[in-house]
């Protein structure tokens, strides 16, 4: 997927061109793209919803290959989605979450200045 250079147009038209819904798995990849194409589009409530989708069918699959991988970014998106909705408490939780998730289960340092400012700010 072209998620890694953040290309979330081209993962957008592959998915439609794969018949996402056809496909088992799919649908949590769709729901993230969605999620964070809505969030480029200014349009941070439909984002929100799409991210929130993704989160819920993640959670539920924690065992899925993608988990690792996917759950840090649509938790991160989720909460910028907050952020802008004006929503900081559970938007604070969710960088809590994902700083969380990032140094316990995947063993990595969050040192990223923007989510440090965007917690200030919630």
């Amino acid at each position: 997927m072209k998620i890694e250079v953040c290309d979330f147009y081209e993962c957008t038209s592959i998915l439609q061109w794969s018949g996402y819904n056809k496909v088992e798995g799919l649908q949590v990849w769709a729901d993230f793209i969605d999620g964070v194409v809505s969030l480029m589009k200014k349009k941070p409530y439909e984002g929100q919803q799409s991210l929130a989708k993704s989160l819920e069918l993640l959670e539920r699959d924690k065992l899925s290959v993608e988990y690792d991988y996917l759950y840090p970014l649509a938790r991160l998106y989720h909460a910028y989605s907050l952020f802008c909705l004006h929503r900081y408490e559970p938007s604070f939780n969710d960088y809590q979450e994902y700083e969380r998730f990032t140094e316990n289960v995947l063993g990595k340092e969050v040192d990223d200045h923007r989510i440090r400012y965007n917690k200030l700010l919630c």
